[in-house]
């Protein structure tokens, strides 16, 4: 009886171990996807008001997308260079004082890895209401490439180009 018992055990105790991992054990990939959900929720504005507090713990937030150094080069020369981790967050969120409200999203994703780097592809969409009432929807072709460092993917260079621009 104490052996069925113990056997029993050890058979709950693999088979939550099989769980965890079926269940956390997430892609490279899928983290990549997460990290790029993540990101784009936090860049978007709202359009309840933000305290100079709540600007400031976003800002650190969306510094750490970023390498520092990091490489950006939006169409037109808009950001064109090196920039720190915190000056690329400042960027967005100089950005966001012109606007009323902001959403982005992605689709068409495309990840090639080769670790610790990894390459990626999407066709961005930046949807928003300015200050003065005007709308923007937008549609832009991004490649990134991202690092893994402390187990965390960040953004160490950006391209966004018009659709057919390249």
């Amino acid at each position: 009886m104490v052996k069925k018992i113990i056997i029993s055990v050890f058979l709950i105790i693999i088979a939550a171990f099989a769980v965890y991992f079926i269940i956390f054990n997430e892609s490279e990939e899928a983290k990549i996807r997460r990290m790029l959900n993540s990101l784009c929720l936090d860049a978007a504005k709202s359009k309840e008001k933000s305290s100079p507090a709540v600007l400031l713990l976003k800002t650190n937030i969306l510094k750490s997308y970023f390498t520092d150094p990091c490489d950006l080069s939006v169409y037109r020369g808009i950001l064109h260079g090196s920039y720190t981790d915190v000056r690329a967050a400042n960027e967005i969120m100089r950005a966001n004082l012109f606007l009323e409200s902001s959403e982005l999203s992605f689709s068409d994703l495309q990840i090639t890895l080769n670790l610790p780097d990894a390459q990626v592809s999407f066709t961005g969409r930046f949807q928003a209401v300015l200050k003065g009432g005007g709308r923007v929807d937008e549609v832009r072709e991004v490649e990134l490439k991202l690092r893994k460092i402390d187990k965390k993917w960040k953004i160490s260079s950006a391209e966004i180009h018009k659709i057919m621009e390249r």
